[in-house]
């Protein structure tokens, strides 16, 4: 009867300890999961600000282009106008 008791106490403490170890690990996973989760989420909000300074750069140096490029036309069209461009430059003017 003694024996049975405790065999009885030492399969409840048993199962007690693997229940205890199972709700751990199922803890220890759900944290694991989180910080994997919040890790991505910085990565993916890092690689959004980069992007975001390589595309203003490159809006800015193409709106830069653009503009010179203008600029140098009309400037070019107006010296034209005015018969500022010499003959000899054979492509324009009289």
């Amino acid at each position: 009867m003694l024996d049975r008791q405790r065999l009885l106490e030492f399969q409840t403490s048993r199962e007690d300890a693997w229940q205890q170890w199972q709700a751990q690990m199922a803890e220890d996973e759900r944290r694991w999961r989180e910080e994997q989760e919040n890790k991505a989420e910085q990565r993916h909000r890092a690689e959004l600000a980069q992007l975001n300074r390589i595309h203003k750069t490159e809006m800015w140096v193409t709106g830069g282009a653009v503009t010179l490029a203008i600029i140098i036309i009309t400037t070019l069209g107006a010296a034209i106008e005015a018969g500022w461009v010499p003959k000899w430059f054979g492509l324009f003017g009289n």
